[in-house]
């Protein structure tokens, strides 16, 4: 919220003439002429004109002063561009923090915004939330970051230990396969600008992402006429897209970190498949089980049929196996 503009040319020269005219009986007893023609009053109206020229002149900035002031928060104008732009530029700076807030709403992360939303928000000049250390690590300087995830008083190189005044950001490159990793280069310039932007006394962990693999086996019973062969691509593709940590999940911005995978969504993305008549069995399994959120119950080995997800993790898919299985179309 922009703080109330205070109006400061606010005297006008009717109001004062009045008031000083008002204040002669007391100031000037002798004085007792107050009509125009008077010399005396000739002189209180020039000086009522030119106090009112001053307060007009006190409720404005020169151009001078403006750039003057740009030069504090560390701006110049570019090349060819007119000083109100560079100050329409330098306004949306100062509220970088405030606007963002506003755009999260209820949301807990820069990760559960739409991408385009992100890149139309200013840069925080420092960064305060976990939120505000997202948004900067998006705009790192030679990194194409696809997504950014902070956790305040975590350290995820500590599972399971409070790590107060610790927050811990996950990175994730843009990049083409299932798997993308952060390079050392990469992490070494994120953890460079991060740290300009930190608050004083916090530590600012970056990592790359982590992921959990899993294994999806389905068996789907195809619709009258539909060709077994594409059928079964189609729906192999339905779930490495709904399983992609960058493009994956119900919105199609990537999987959620620390999101676990349900066996009853995954038999919908099949389901959903045009050619797919229904999911006959889907079944989605991991090996191992390294649950890092606190206080969680892990349901991984119990039958339930679900992948349990770390925390920090995303999911990456491993093998996929979809066969077609009797019903109407009578293959297998």
């Amino acid at each position: 919220m922009a703080l109330p503009v205070e109006v400061l040319d606010d005297l006008r020269w009717v109001q004062l003439v009045q008031e000083a005219r008002d204040r002669l009986p007391s100031t000037a007893p002798t004085w007792t002429d107050h009509n125009v023609h008077d010399p005396g009053i000739t002189i209180l109206e020039l000086l009522a004109a030119k106090v009112e020229a001053l307060s007009y002149r006190s409720d404005q900035i020169p151009a001078g002063h403006r750039e003057m002031f740009l030069r504090l928060l560390g701006l110049r104008s570019r090349p060819g561009e007119q000083l109100e732009d560079t100050l329409n530029r330098a306004a949306a700076m100062l509220w970088a923090h405030e606007r963002l807030t506003e755009a999260l709403g209820d949301a807990d992360s820069c990760d559960d915004l739409d991408r385009q939303v992100l890149d139309g928000l200013p840069v925080p000049s420092r960064a305060v939330t976990c939120a505000d250390l997202e948004r900067v690590a998006l705009a790192t300087p030679g990194v194409d970051v696809a997504r950014a995830r902070a956790w305040a008083n975590v350290d995820l190189a500590l599972p399971c230990q409070l790590a107060p005044g610790t927050v811990s950001v996950i990175v994730s490159p843009r990049a083409p396969d299932h798997h993308p990793a952060l390079s050392p280069d990469d992490h070494e310039r994120v953890v460079r600008h991060l740290d300009r932007y930190r608050t004083v006394g916090t530590r600012v962990r970056v990592f790359g992402p982590s992921y959990t693999e899993v294994h999806v086996t389905a068996q789907v019973v195809l619709r009258p006429g539909a060709h077994p062969a594409r059928a079964v691509a189609a729906a192999g593709d339905a779930l490495r897209g709904f399983l992609h940590p960058l493009r994956g999940g119900s919105d199609g911005r990537g999987w959620r970190f620390g999101r676990d995978v349900y066996q009853s969504e995954l038999m919908a993305v099949v389901g959903a498949v045009p050619d797919v008549d229904l999911a006959a069995s889907v079944t989605v399994r991991r090996g191992g089980c390294r649950c890092l959120r606190p206080g969680a119950s892990c349901t991984c080995g119990t039958g339930c049929g679900n992948v349990c997800v770390p925390a920090g993790d995303v999911v990456a898919l491993g093998d996929v196996d979809v066969t077609a299985v009797g019903g109407r179309a009578g293959t297998s």
